[in-house]
This record gives structure tokens, sequence and C-alpha cells, in this order.
């Protein structure tokens, strides 16, 4: 008897520092959201930005053909994005509300993820670590697109490690899910998540290597009924150049964030934006002063 209570003594000590982390983590991202929406509109509107308010005013209208004719990316947030219109009503705030919830649920994404792989400590470290970057606290005061991204990856990749582990294939499932989603969100998506992805089959499942890639069809299944409705609107929009615009908005996304990111390698362009601290102030401009 003794021992069943210093066991089950020791199974909840153990349950309070895991929930200790997770109440932790909560409070963070509580803080981080409020420190957000009290700044939410002060900052002026971005070019991405005119894209996803356009086309959730459209939809909110009724203007469905407008919407699918002046359609430049996936669909996915701007459905959010009329949605968050049709309870809230026509706003900028309301606008950028998405990307705000997004970048919440990114933080929870990474949190899980390295919960999952590593401890408590790690997965609070890393959530915060993310959070306190510059370029993505400025992302989650944007109604852009990056902050679902980054939700949908990490959440794919973290259904796809727990698949790995247990071969629950609906595990898999839910990773194709999240990767087709991602894709009506995003279209680099499942090219990110899917490098990954290969990747880690190579490294950690070498050894039966046949049997995943075999289990890896359903999940491309999945992923492909989702993306179908995506691709076909795409197709109606750009019709006879499908694949040449397709493949711009992939690469590019726009004349002026071409020009914008084309100053260094897209490696090194993305580290800088991610970590750079002056919202004013771009390295171009140092370069264009010598």
């Amino acid at each position: 008897m003794f021992k069943g209570r210093v066991c089950g003594y020791m199974d909840l000590k153990v349950k309070i520092i895991a929930n200790k982390w997770r109440l932790l983590f909560l409070g963070f991202v509580v803080m981080y959201v409020l420190i957000i929406l009290v700044n939410l509109t002060k900052t002026p509107i971005q070019w991405d930005e005119i894209c996803h308010l356009n086309s959730g005013s459209m939809l909110y209208m009724g203007r469905y053909s407008d919407f699918i004719n002046n359609a430049f990316y996936p669909p996915l947030f701007d459905v959010i994005t009329w949605a968050f219109f049709k309870i809230l009503g026509i706003s900028l705030f309301v606008a950028r509300l998405p990307a705000v919830l997004f970048a919440a649920l990114a933080l929870w994404a990474v949190f899980e993820i390295a919960y999952y792989m590593y401890n408590g400590k790690t997965a609070l470290l890393s959530a915060v670590m993310l959070g306190i970057m510059p370029g993505f606290f400025w992302l989650s005061t944007y109604a852009m697109l990056e902050t679902i991204l980054i939700f949908f990856v990490t959440i794919a990749l973290l259904f796809f490690y727990r698949w790995l582990n247990t071969r629950q294939d609906r595990m898999l499932f839910f990773s194709s899910l999240a990767l087709g989603l991602g894709f009506l969100a995003k279209y680099q998506t499942p090219i990110i998540a899917g490098l990954i992805i290969a990747f880690s089959i190579l490294v950690f499942a070498r050894k039966t290597l046949k049997t995943h890639f075999k289990k890896l069809v359903i999940g491309i299944t999945a992923a492909v009924l989702v993306i179908a409705p995506g691709v076909i609107i795409a197709y109606k929009v750009f019709k006879s150049e499908f694949i040449s615009q397709w493949l711009y908005v992939l690469q590019e996304g726009n004349p002026g964030r071409s020009v914008y990111s084309a100053r260094f390698p897209l490696p090194v362009f993305y580290l800088i934006e991610m970590v750079w601290p002056y919202p004013n102030v771009h390295l171009y401009q140092f370069s264009a002063t010598f």
C-alpha cells in the first residue's frame, strides 16, 4: 500500500511539473497576443495585405465571381478573413486578427513538437525564442500568410514524427491533412514540409524505407484531395497561363517583393528578416551609403 502511495505521489508530481511548463507557455502566449492587439492598427497597410483585405471583402459582400477572378494567393486565409469579417465586421483590426490567431497557434505548435521530442523546458524556450524574433513578431501584426505557413508546416511535422514513433496511420492522415490545408493557405507549405519529411524518413527509417514510403501513398492521397479545390480555383484564375503564373506566385509573389527580396541570397535574406530588430532601417540602406 505504501509503495502504491509513493508511486501515486510521484505520478502526481510529474503531472504538476509538466503542467507547470504548459501554464508558463499559456501565460507567455496571452501576454504576447495582448501586446500585439494593443498596437495592431498603428502600422500602415503593407503590400500583401491589400490582396487579403480585398478578397475577404469580396466574400463578405457575396461577390464570389470577383473573388475567384481576382484570386492571386490560395483561398484559405481569405476565407478565414471573411469569417472574421462576418462575425466582427470589416475593419483593419479584424483583418489582422487571423494572422494574430495563427501566430499564437504557431507558437503552440512549436511548443508541442519540442515538448514531444525533448521536454517542457526546451519546449517553452523554443516557443519564446520564436516569439521574440523581430521578424516573427512583425509578421504577427499584419494580414499576411507567413504565420499560417509556420503553423501548418510545424503541425504537419508534429503529426509526422508521431507517426514515425507510433506507426498510427491516423497520425499520417493528420499530417497530410495539415499539408493540404497548408497548400490552400500558402503554396510553399508542402514543399517546405515535404523536404523535411523525406529527409527524416531517410535518416530515421533507413531500415524500413519501402514500408514507410508505401504508407506515404495514403498521406499523399489525402493531401491531394484537400489540395484539389485550390488547384481548380487557381486554374480558373490563370487559365492558359496556369503553370507560369503559379510558378511566379510560388517563387516571387509580386514585383515589389521580388525586388525587395533579391537583395541577398534567399537563405541569407530570410535569416536577416527574421532577426533584424530595426523596422525602419534595412541593410540595403547601408550599402547605398558606401
